[in-house]
C-alpha cells in the first residue's frame, strides 16, 4: 500500500508538473504561430507607420483569450505599444525580422513582442486534476489506460494543430483536416474559418497594395502633366497679352527709327569730322538692327493667313531642317540619333513654320555645345497627339530661367535676339499644338506634340 502510495503520489504530482510544463509550451507555441500568422500585417504596418492598422491587428489577435498586447519596435524604436504600465504578462514573445525588399524598403529591423497570460490555466487544470482523481478511484490499470489513451489522443491533436499554425506562419493558408473527438471539433472548425478569413483578408491586402502602386503611378504621371499644362498655360496667356502690345509698339517704332536714321545719314554729310562720323555710322547700324528685330516681331506676331495647312511628313520635315542645317555647317561635329527616321505619320500644318521650329532647336543646340555634340529626336504616339522628344548634349536651359524661356528677348548669348524660342512657341501655339521643357539631368530637353489629324484646312 505505502509502495502504491508513494507511486500514485509520485505519477499525480508527475502529471500535474506535466501538464502545466506542457501548457505553457503549447501556449508559446500557439501564440508564436498566431503571431506569425499576422506577421505580413504588422510589418506593413510598422514600415508605412500607421498605427492604426497595428490597434486593429491588436485586436484580432486579442480575441484569442491568452493575447494581452504587442509592441512593435523599427529599428530600436518603438511606433507601438498596446502594453499598459500596470501589465505584467507571465509570456512575452519576441519575434525579430529584417525587412529588406519588402515594400522596396532598404533593410529596416522590426522586433514585436507579445504578451500571453495563463488566465484559464487553473479552469483547465481544475477538469484535469478531476479527471486524474476520478480515474485513480476505481483501478490503477483503468487510471493507468485512460490517462495514457487521453494524454497520447488529447496531445496528438495539439500537435497537429501546433503543425497547422506553423503552416499557416508561413503563408500557407491549409486546412485541417484530421479525426478528432466531437470536443476538439469546435477547435478544428474556428481554426478552419480563421483560415478562410486570413486568405480572404490576405487576397484583399494584396489587392489594396496593387491599387495603391498603380494609383501612384497615375498620380506622378498626371503631376508631370500638370506642371506641363501650368507652365504652357501661364505662358500663352503671358504671349497672347504681349503679341497684342508688340504689333502695336512694333508700327510705332518703326516711324522714329527711320527718322532717326535718315536724320543720322544727313547729318554725315554735312560734318567732316571722322570721329563723329564713326559715331554716326553706329547709330545707323543699330538702328537697322532694331528695325530687323521689329520686322521679326510684325511677322511672328501674328498667324500667316495666306498659307494652308496640308498633311505633311513629320520626319521629311525634320531631315529637310537637318540637311539645311548642314548645308550651313552648324552641324558639322554633331551627331543626330533618334527613331524619327522610320515615322510614317503625317501632321496638318504650315511646312515652312515647322520647319523653321526644328532649324531653331538645332541651332540653339549647335550654339550652346559650340558645334560638337550629340542630338536625339525621337518620335511618339500619345493618345490623341503625336510628341516630339527633342534633347541635346548641351549645358541645359538654367534653372532660373527655365519658367521664362519662350518669352522674347530672353537670351543667354552675346549677340543673341532673344526671338528664336518666342517664334517657335508662337509657331507651335499657331497650330494648336504645345512645347514645353522636360525634365533632364544633363542638356535641354524639349517635347513639341501636335495633335493627330487626317483634314486639310
Amino acid at each position: 500500500v505505502l509502495i502504491y502510495t508513494l507511486v500514485v503520489c509520485f505519477n499525480f504530482f508527475f502529471l500535474i508538473h506535466y501538464f502545466k510544463k506542457n501548457f505553457i509550451k503549447n501556449r508559446k507555441s500557439q501564440g508564436l504561430s498566431l503571431l506569425k500568422s499576422h506577421m505580413n500585417d504588422i510589418i506593413y504596418g510598422a514600415l508605412i507607420n500607421n498605427k492604426r492598422i497595428l490597434k486593429i491587428i491588436e485586436n484580432n489577435l486579442k480575441t484569442s483569450k491568452f493575447v494581452d498586447y504587442i509592441v512593435v519596435n523599427v529599428d530600436n524604436s518603438t511606433i507601438y505599444s498596446g502594453k499598459k504600465n500596470n501589465k505584467h504578462s507571465p509570456i512575452v514573445l519576441h519575434y525579430k525580422v529584417k525587412t529588406k525588399g519588402f515594400l522596396k524598403s532598404k533593410g529596416k529591423i522590426i522586433n514585436v513582442y507579445m504578451g500571453l497570460n495563463l488566465n484559464d490555466y487553473q479552469k483547465y487544470f481544475k477538469n484535469y486534476l478531476k479527471l486524474i482523481i476520478f480515474l485513480l478511484i476505481f483501478s490503477t490499470l483503468i487510471f493507468g489506460l485512460l490517462i495514457y489513451l487521453i494524454i497520447y489522443k488529447f496531445f496528438d491533436i495539439i500537435d497537429d494543430i501546433a503543425k497547422g499554425m506553423e503552416v499557416v506562419g508561413k503563408g500557407k493558408y491549409e486546412k485541417l483536416n484530421i479525426k478528432v473527438y466531437k470536443e476538439f471539433k469546435p477547435i478544428i472548425k474556428s481554426f478552419n474559418n480563421m483560415i478562410d478569413a486570413l486568405r480572404i483578408r490576405d487576397k484583399e491586402i494584396k489587392e489594396k497594395i496593387i491599387d495603391i502602386e498603380n494609383m501612384n503611378k497615375i498620380l506622378k504621371k498626371q503631376l508631370v502633366e500638370i506642371k506641363a499644362l501650368q507652365q504652357i498655360l501661364i505662358m500663352r496667356e503671358k504671349l497672347v497679352s504681349l503679341g497684342t502690345i508688340t504689333a502695336g509698339i512694333a508700327h510705332e517704332i518703326n516711324n522714329p527709327i527711320a527718322a532717326i536714321r535718315g536724320l543720322s545719314e544727313l547729318t554725315m554729310l554735312k560734318i567732316k569730322d571722322e570721329n563723329l562720323k564713326e559715331i554716326f555710322e553706329k547709330i545707323i547700324k543699330y538702328c537697322d538692327r532694331i528695325k530687323s528685330i521689329v520686322e521679326k516681331l510684325k511677322v511672328y506676331g501674328k498667324q500667316n493667313v495666306n498659307t494652308k495647312k496640308k498633311l505633311n511628313s513629320l520626319s521629311g520635315i525634320i531631315n529637310d531642317a537637318i540637311e539645311m542645317a548642314k548645308n550651313g555647317k552648324i552641324i558639322d561635329k554633331i551627331k543626330i540619333k533618334g527613331n524619327f527616321k522610320n515615322y510614317k505619320g503625317k501632321i496638318l500644318c504650315k511646312r515652312d513654320e515647322i520647319l523653321q521650329v526644328f532649324l531653331n532647336l538645332i541651332t540653339n543646340s549647335s550654339e550652346a555645345m559650340k558645334g560638337a555634340g550629340e542630338i536625339n529626336i525621337d518620335i511618339k504616339e500619345v493618345e490623341d497627339f503625336i510628341e516630339v522628344h527633342y534633347k541635346d548634349s548641351g549645358p541645359g536651359i538654367p534653372a532660373k530661367i527655365r519658367d521664362r524661356i519662350f518669352e522674347p528677348f530672353l537670351t543667354t548669348k552675346e549677340k543673341g535676339s532673344g526671338l528664336g524660342l518666342y517664334i517657335c512657341y508662337k509657331i507651335i501655339f499657331n497650330h494648336n499644338g504645345e512645347i514645353y521643357l522636360g525634365e533632364s539631368k544633363k542638356g535641354a530637353y524639349f517635347i513639341i506634340r501636335f495633335r493627330k489629324t487626317k483634314e486639310e484646312t
